[in-house]
């Protein structure tokens, strides 16, 4: 079996586009990825088909090998864009050889560790300009089926990203809203606490002993990533559970992350982080961390899905993140739909990811560089 043809395709979806591949084969076999990137869908398009040059020809079985080929290409290795076109490509390849063999993915990723994928909702429904109103929305998302929500208090307390030294009255205005979350939902439920990498370490660590009497779930990105010692500064300092690592994007970041102890829980994402290739030898390290995952995706049904086969084959995995407001065609996008049902994914036992695009769908909401919305 060779790879023949590589297809690039994005659909609009707002501010920027899922960007989907598909790998054919000679032996009519075609599989699936995902590498949405925020706002570089130009780079990561041109960049899936440069990298995609290397494997046209070449056997898809060899998964390693074709990976290792397109990493070491480059003579500037790594960055999302190239770890991104390098997962799409990654998780198509594993749902052709899955295909090829009869199995999910799951199935070769070394089997079930769990029936079921518990995950949570991001954004409870966009942006809330009142503790009342978040509370709505987070009651609302439990009555779904949801056991856990993630809410960005200091956003919704400023209408936007905050200071990196908020001051005292924007910072009660955001106790506010977790304190309104907590209420609405009680003490069953658990409440992720987003952060973006805003905050200084010292405000970090004083925001994180002010959350603690809420129990949050985990109080993600409280620094920005550059600097992996201010982080680990914060998690040895915080009462609270501290997750991070949507913007780590290799084995080799990981460990650094993990040598300095940097959180409790990382959110390295399978769409920028290689695919499952990389993700597997991540995961694996963060085991030997005893730290948990939660791999970040506010992305398209692709990636949603490729996300359910990993973890359900992962056993250091804590909770799925999944979008909690989507256009209304997104069930539409592929088939079957991939859904969130009371709270939990569940892949298919059918071969491969299980998934195969709606090609009137696609179509219908394609993407352009023109395109501005």
């Amino acid at each position: 079996m060779k790879i023949t043809t590589i297809r690039v395709v994005q659909v609009t979806k707002g501010t920027f586009p899922w960007t989907m591949v598909q790998v054919q084969t000679d032996a009519g076999l075609s599989g699936l990825g995902e590498g949405t990137l925020e706002s570089r869908p130009g780079a990561l398009a041109a960049a899936i088909r440069e990298a995609g040059r290397l494997l046209i020809g070449q056997d898809p079985a060899d998964v390693e090998r074709l990976f290792r080929q397109v990493y070491h290409a480059p003579f500037w290795r790594g960055g999302p864009v190239l770890m991104s076109a390098l997962a799409a490509l990654d998780h198509a390849l594993w749902d052709i050889n899955a295909q090829a063999l009869g199995v999910p993915v799951w199935r070769l990723l070394g089997g079930r560790t769990r029936e079921r994928v518990r995950a949570y909702s991001t954004g409870v429904g966009g942006p809330c300009k009142a503790p009342e109103e978040l509370a709505e929305r987070a009651l609302a998302t439990v009555e779904r089926g949801f056991t856990a929500v993630k809410i960005d208090p200091w956003v919704m307390a400023n209408g936007g990203p905050p200071p990196a030294w908020p001051d005292p009255a924007l910072h009660r205005k955001a106790m506010a809203f977790v304190q309104a979350a907590r209420e609405a939902v009680g003490w069953d439920v658990d409440i992720a606490i987003e952060c973006h990498g805003w905050f200084a370490p010292a405000k970090a660590i004083e925001y994180a002993h002010d959350l603690a009497p809420f129990k949050p779930l985990f109080m993600e990105e409280p620094v920005p990533p550059e600097n992996l010692d201010a982080l680990g500064q914060v998690a040895h300092a915080s009462p609270v559970p501290i997750a991070t690592g949507e913007r780590i994007h290799t084995k080799f970041a990981a460990r650094d992350l993990l040598e300095r102890g940097g959180a409790a829980v990382w959110q390295c994402d399978i769409t920028h982080a290689g695919g499952f290739t990389e993700m597997r030898k991540i995961a694996a390290l963060a085991e030997t961390g005893y730290v948990h995952l939660a791999p970040h995706n506010p992305y398209g049904p692709v990636a949603t899905m490729v996300n359910a086969h990993f973890d359900t084959a992962t056993p250091n995995f804590l909770i799925q993140e999944t979008l909690g407001h989507d256009p209304p065609w997104r069930a539409q996008l592929v088939e079957p739909p991939v859904e969130v049902v009371g709270g939990y994914l569940t892949p298919p036992d059918a071969p491969g990811l299980g998934i195969r695009l709606n090609e009137r769908v696609v179509k219908e909401h394609a993407w352009s560089e023109s395109v501005r919305e």
